[in-house]
């Protein structure tokens, strides 16, 4: 059948219904293998990429929290050992002040002993 007779049976209107009907049928197709698809594709391996990409800062953020956890630990030992080592000290300093006095107190009475 060619396209006068077409015309002739269905009418003008339903033949440009019917190539625009063609027509838009398509550009469906040519947007969905040529657009779309690719677009979906495109996305699919972004995602993946990101999802990977996420894998690795969590392994990195799991990581990092283990370090940190290390350092809370190591900074309350040293804590604990500058706060004992202050009680030592503070220990010490009053002996010294107790043997000074005891020596000052010698040393008086030996003055004293001396002046007599």
């Amino acid at each position: 059948m060619d396209f006068a007779q077409f015309v002739q049976n269905v009418g003008f209107p339903g033949a440009c219904l019917a190539i625009l009907g063609f027509a838009v049928w398509k550009a469906l197709i040519y947007l969905t293998t040529q657009i779309l698809k690719p677009i979906a594709e495109r996305h699919l391996r972004f995602i993946d990429a990101m999802e990977k990409s996420q894998e690795g800062r969590d392994e990195t953020s799991k990581q990092q929290a283990q370090m940190l956890q290390k350092v809370v630990e190591i900074q309350s030992r040293q804590a604990n050992e500058l706060t004992e080592q202050t009680s030592l000290l503070k220990k010490v300093a009053s002996t010294a002040v107790a043997q000074t006095k005891i020596m000052v107190e010698e040393q008086r009475q030996q003055s004293d002993d001396r002046g007599k």
